[in-house]
């Protein structure tokens, strides 16, 4: 431990650049553009400089040094018409434009090999055999275009629209559509309210959000390898798909808010529903096809679940405040349908196959499957001719449960 804190050394320098640009042009009282745009650029160097621990006029060369390179930019633009017009007590507001987000990573390492050839020289000249190096590199693009619409009634009464149409680099030549509404009413402004109730809210909510794969998930068809001047492509043990459709999430939410007792008493409950729809996972593949997971749309999960909120002030002064927050929830979920010919999903397999998480058509998400040992009447353990404790196969846990599946 000591010598790894007094003689592995590591250096770093960063260099980060922030920036904005963002014009208005107000056209009229109610109509304004804006456009902007903004960059975060990151710069890191880093050398690693592990000291030799023999001499190696005894030992075989020891000791390495190595250097990083890391370079992440994020740029970021938009144009945006904006519209804001008041009649009498009704408010509307609008927005239009289109919007870009273009991220490029660099990733350069490169590293002696085999120990330093000179002691304590931190040099790839120093290297005892060919220096090793790895090259990592990553491009987005997303852009859409996107409008909101807002619409006000007397200061209580509110529906908000949005849509978005959206395409991504990391999808075959597809965009995807996600639109959201939203409707609020705060009946202690409509309505003459007790005097202990200070604050009241109902709100609805549905909307669509769309998700693409990770980048360079759903490109990879071969893996390419290279030794001695040779060159040769194999499949990977991973496979992508180049057709892939957009992962989307269906949801509605119903929601209570109050706040009581010049706002030292609050509860806030709502009620979720949602479903996603063409998951993509990496989904296991039989051992004939060649490769181990194919990247797909595997199915659709439902979720839904209750939150509720409560928040107390019991003790206020003028120069102390406590405050109190309490939270539950239940939440609960199942495995609607899987792709055709997928039985099911396998989360995680350990214990040379002794305990499985799987996603099974009609169940739970994430159930705990595993070999449970057979009890005869007495509750004692079965045990074979061989010696083996007795199992029963493919048994399902759930959180309250254990039971033959």
């Amino acid at each position: 431990m000591l010598w790894n804190m007094y003689h592995h050394h590591s250096d770093e320098t960063e260099n980060r650049l922030i920036g904005m640009i963002r014009p208005t042009w107000q056209i009229t009282n109610w109509l304004s553009l804006r456009a902007q745009v903004s960059t975060d650029i990151t710069d890191v160097k880093q050398t690693l400089k592990y000291e030799s621990e023999q001499p190696n006029s005894l030992y075989d060369p020891n000791g390495s040094f190595q250097s990083i390179n890391r370079r992440y930019d994020i740029v970021y633009g938009d144009v945006m018409l904006n519209f804001n017009y008041n009649i009498n007590r009704f408010d509307i507001a609008a927005t239009v434009g289109w919007t870009g987000r273009y991220e490029n990573m660099n990733n350069i390492r490169v590293s002696t090999n085999g120990g330093l050839v000179t002691e304590n020289w931190f040099d790839l000249n120093a290297s005892r055999y060919t220096p090793s190096s790895t090259l990592q590199r990553m491009e987005l693009l997303k852009t859409g275009y996107m409008g909101t619409l807002s619409l006000g009634w007397d200061n209580y009464l509110f529906l908000e629209l949005t849509g978005r149409q959206e395409r991504s680099s990391t999808l075959k030549d597809q965009s995807f559509f996600y639109p959201s509404a939203n409707l609020s009413f705060l009946f202690t402004q409509a309505f003459h309210m007790p005097s202990w109730w200070n604050y009241g809210k109902l709100r609805l909510s549905y909307g669509i959000v769309g998700n693409a794969p990770e980048t360079y998930t759903a490109n990879i068809v071969y893996e390419q390898g290279s030794d001695n001047g040779f060159t040769w492509n194999t499949i990977p043990s991973s496979w992508g798909n180049a057709d892939i459709r957009p992962e989307k999430k269906y949801e509605y939410e119903i929601g209570l808010e109050s706040k009581f007792l010049n706002n030292r008493l609050g509860i806030d409950v709502s009620y979720y529903n949602n479903r996603v729809k063409d998951q993509i996972l990496s989904t296991p593949q039989p051992s004939t096809s060649g490769v181990k997971n194919v990247l797909m749309n595997v199915g659709e999960v439902a979720n839904h679940g209750w939150d509720i909120s409560i928040s107390a002030t019991p003790i206020l002064t003028r120069d102390f405040r406590w405050d109190l927050t309490a939270n539950y929830g239940v939440y609960k979920n199942k495995v609607v349908k899987l792709a055709d010919g997928v039985p099911y999903l396998e989360i995680l397999n350990s214990g040379g196959s002794g305990i499985k998480i799987q996603a099974v058509e009609g169940q739970p998400m994430g159930d705990i499957y595993a070999q449970v040992p057979q009890v005869n009447e007495n509750g004692e353990y079965l045990v074979s001719d061989k010696g083996f404790t007795s199992t029963k196969p493919n048994c399902r846990k759930s959180a309250t449960s254990i039971r033959q599946a």
